[in-house]
């Protein structure tokens, strides 16, 4: 049986849709696409892990499926090492290109990726990152760092079309087979104690930051009682 051609969207840390270079690109291919999140039990054993980062991932990965059941789609979730999964779904398609931003973590995500360019590389699959923020991979001098900084800060937003959806589903007996064990309840489980995800809440955080809070800022950033109603309190979502 041949397996059908398609792209993967591999979604890390950049948990939104509104300009999300990866996904833009990957929208200009012809390719169906498929949508996939991995939370990785190595990753998530970490010492730098807790279980509120991921809460906050899962929120935001819920609040974008919310938004593609308009379109009878989905990111499907995944708990279970990104090599098991990779390698399951090359069983079942014909996988042409992945596509991701570039992922600032820690030295384990930092071998992982190295350790799934070989796998992709393997496949004949074309892995394409793209840079989020100012931080540049295997940079060998910091003089043009300034420059790279700016071309990066002033490029123009890759805007995501999203009433143009080409995104395939995965079978429910292969996914069941590679989707790995349930999240942990604390994760599942919204907690009224910390910051919910989602780009909506962000976007909520920041207006009103810039209508009302940002007059305290400067007096209240050092203080930890104070700076909880006088700073901008977007730094999660960026992160």
């Amino acid at each position: 049986m041949q397996r059908q051609k398609i792209n993967i969207v591999w979604f890390k840390r950049d948990l939104r849709f509104t300009d999300h270079e990866p996904l833009y690109y990957a929208q200009q291919s012809e390719l169906p696409l498929l949508l996939v999140y991995i939370f990785e039990p190595s990753v998530m054993a970490h010492h730098d892990s807790d279980i509120r980062h991921w809460r906050f991932v899962y929120e935001s990965l819920k609040e974008m499926n919310e938004k593609l059941k308009s379109v009878d789609a989905s990111i499907f979730l995944f708990h279970n090492e990104a090599k098991s999964v990779f390698e399951a779904l090359f069983h079942s398609f014909s996988v042409q290109n992945i596509f991701s931003s570039e992922e600032i973590g820690n030295g384990l995500t930092y071998e992982r990726d190295k350790a799934m360019k070989r796998l992709f590389k393997s496949h004949h699959i074309t892995w394409n990152e793209y840079q989020t923020n100012g931080v540049v991979r295997k940079l060998k001098s910091r003089k043009i760092w300034e420059k790279l900084w700016e071309a990066q800060m002033t490029a123009q937003h890759k805007l995501v079309l999203e009433d143009t959806w080409n995104i395939i589903s995965l079978d429910s007996q292969v996914y069941s087979q590679i989707r790995g064990a349930d999240l942990n309840a604390e994760i599942t489980t919204p907690n009224k104690n910390f910051q919910e995800g989602g780009e909506s809440r962000a976007w909520r955080y920041l207006e009103h930051f810039l209508k009302e809070r940002h007059v305290n800022y400067s007096k209240h950033i050092s203080k930890p009682l104070l700076s909880r109603t006088g700073c901008s309190r977007v730094s999660p979502y960026l992160a």
